[in-house]
């Protein structure tokens, strides 16, 4: 399904303080994900530690839902559901994780030491310019969204910088990035729709 494209159509519609029709109707889509009815985990299944247990207990509990998908990218709410997750962030270094130290993984998983440089500072300071940019170049109506807590599964979540809306449905996810002046030659940069 393409987006509509329209001479006023482009939008971004940032997180509000209660569930708009589009976060709902994203949220909706994502449960009946077909990589989602792929994953059968019983996590009750597991001999979990008592600390670890109490996380599950935790994560579990779906009252944060509402709050997580309508804080803003890299606020307390959003830094601390998504803590505990598996996020489209982090995924692949779990599943490529070939050592036998997990506990020296897991404490650099779920607490990891603050990091930032000019490189990512650059990119977070120009992520909001970029989306309207490619909103309006492209005239699509983006939502942005906080935390999306996968509610079968809600050790999983993810975090767009925006989701594509078109005809009442979302149509692709939005990522962002903000290359650092000087790394790559520019002739080298695609813009990717």
């Amino acid at each position: 399904m393409r987006a509509k494209k329209g001479r006023n159509f482009a939008s971004v519609q940032s997180p509000a303080h209660q569930m708009s029709e589009d976060i709902k109707t994203i949220t909706e889509y994502a449960l009946k994900s077909k990589t989602l009815e792929e994953i059968d985990i019983d996590i009750a299944s597991y001999n979990l530690k008592p600390c670890c247990a109490n996380v599950v207990r935790e994560i579990m509990d779906l009252t944060a839902f509402d709050n997580a998908v309508l804080s803003a990218q890299y606020s307390d709410i959003w830094k601390q559901e998504r803590q505990f997750r598996i996020t489209g962030t982090r995924c692949y270094s779990v599943y490529t994780f070939a050592k036998d130290n997990w506990s020296t993984m897991t404490r650099n998983f779920f607490w990891p030491k603050p990091f930032t440089s000019r490189y990512t500072d650059h990119g977070i300071k120009y992520e909001k310019e970029a989306l309207i940019k490619y909103t309006r170049s492209n005239n699509y109506k983006v939502v942005e969204l906080g935390l999306v807590i996968c509610k079968q599964l809600p050790w999983i979540a993810y975090s767009p910088d925006g989701v594509v809306m078109a005809d009442g449905a979302p149509t692709r996810l939005v990522e962002i990035k903000c290359p650092y002046d000087g790394i790559l030659p520019a002739d080298n940069l695609k813009v990717l729709t």
